[in-house]
């Protein structure tokens, strides 16, 4: 909801509550005198007019107080400005009730200023409303902009990284290096497609993270890497999450993850459960690695867990002498 739209409302509700208010106070001769008739007493309209005179200076102080002092001083940041004029209203109103009524003023006068407190309260219990609702419509802007700014950086990421994985490929087996085209082809287009958007299916996910797997066999041998892939055989259609969220562990797992010098062992776990995503990623550590398993896809992954989950998630990491291990679990949106 826009600024605009959420101050209409206010105010509208704001004035429904004030309409309501004075519509009962108005009516309460009425009552009264309806009441007294019913009793026996004959109906004098003498009598109402008499209450509504009572009432007329509240009703006079009030509007002042409301559409006057408070939007053209108090909103307005003027607060000596507005404590002179209420003071000044405050006087003005006990003097007329010292003339009118004399030594009887005492519970009218105290009336009067519980009616601006009343009405104060009201404006701001109102204006801290605005105000707290303004800045959740700013969050999300802000979430929604530093997302899309997030994703921008992870789709040139993942299709270098592909990219030379193909490269590595072609020296090696061209015949293979076209098939990984044709299967990065498929990955683009839901990278392409789906990346685009702030949410995607579990089912949509769990067939990327399978594709990039398999496409990623074709270069290692089977001898030298192994690599396990346990998805759900039917993933949920219903269940929702944020594209591309696992991408960057498993793409550091094949990255960091593979030794020429012993076999390697990968193995990926995804499924979902009591209303939770489980994402698991274990990679054996070659003897000397010295490359970071950090970088910008996982800094990404976790700048984007913080805003669009704010603390409902669970991401560990354990960086061990032999094997780098991660653990995410994410609540369904």
């Amino acid at each position: 909801m826009s600024g605009k739209k959420t101050t209409e409302r206010h105010r509208g509700m704001e004035h429904l509550i004030y309409a309501s208010m004075w519509m009962l106070v108005l009516i309460s001769p009425l009552i009264n005198e309806l009441l007294q008739t019913a009793r026996g007493r004959e109906f004098a309209w003498i009598d109402i007019l008499w209450g509504w005179s009572r009432i007329v200076p509240f009703l006079i102080m009030f509007l002042i107080h409301n559409y006057v002092l408070i939007p053209r001083l108090l909103l307005d940041g003027k607060m000596k400005r507005y404590s002179a004029g209420v003071i000044l209203l405050l006087v003005t109103f006990f003097l007329y009730e010292y003339a009118a009524h004399g030594a009887r003023m005492g519970l009218n006068c105290l009336l009067g200023f519980l009616m601006l407190g009343f009405n104060l309260a009201i404006v701001l219990l109102f204006k801290y409303q605005r105000e707290q609702e303004n800045r959740k419509d700013l969050d999300s802007i802000r979430l929604q902009e530093e997302v899309r700014y997030l994703k921008a950086q992870i789709n040139p990421h993942f299709f270098m990284n592909m990219l030379n994985n193909i490269h590595a490929m072609v020296e090696v087996d061209q015949d293979k290096a076209q098939d990984m085209i044709l299967e990065l082809s498929k990955l683009m287009r839901y990278v392409l497609y789906e990346g685009d958007n702030s949410l995607t299916t579990f089912a949509n996910e769990v067939r990327f993270i399978s594709s990039y797997v398999a496409l990623m066999r074709q270069r290692y041998p089977s001898d030298k890497v192994e690599v396990e892939l346990i998805v759900p055989n039917h993933p949920s259609d219903k269940v929702r999450l944020p594209p591309l969220l696992f991408i960057a562990f498993v793409e550091n797992a094949f990255k960091h993850g593979i030794s020429y010098r012993r076999k390697s062992h990968i193995r990926i776990s995804v499924s979902d459960d009591d209303g939770h995503i489980y994402f698991f990623c274990r990679n054996t550590k070659p003897e000397t690695d010295n490359a970071s398993t950090g970088g910008v896809g996982l800094e990404n992954v976790r700048r984007r867990l913080d805003l669009l989950y704010e603390g409902r998630s669970s991401l560990r990491i354990e960086d061990g002498s032999d094997y780098y291990t991660v653990n995410l679990i994410i609540p369904y949106i």
